[in-house]
């Protein structure tokens, strides 16, 4: 429950002690978030482990389409965090 800022702020120091060789776990469920700062994602769905892998390999078109039961893919634009383009077609 951060604004916008705060939850890139600490996302950035979370990832600045992965890099110092730190062990970190977080829950999100904002996916252009995950996106932005996982080197590995789970997905689950009912309790389950859906999917695993890099956030690239893991939020593909398909697999969003059957969990979220959402036309979404994963946009990279240049010089910005990768967020998640959901089309307003259902």
């Amino acid at each position: 429950s951060l604004d916008l800022f705060h939850q890139y702020q600490v996302m950035d120091i979370a990832k600045k002690m992965a890099n110092q060789g730190a062990g970190v776990v977080a829950v999100l469920h904002d996916l252009s978030l995950a996106a932005s700062f996982a080197d590995y994602i789970y997905v689950m769905q009912q309790g389950a482990v859906v999917a695993k892998g890099a956030p690239e390999q893991v939020l593909e078109p398909a697999l969003l389409q059957s969990v979220y039961q959402m036309h979404a893919h994963l946009h990279h634009a240049p010089d910005c965090h990768p967020h998640l383009q959901i089309s307003t077609l259902r």
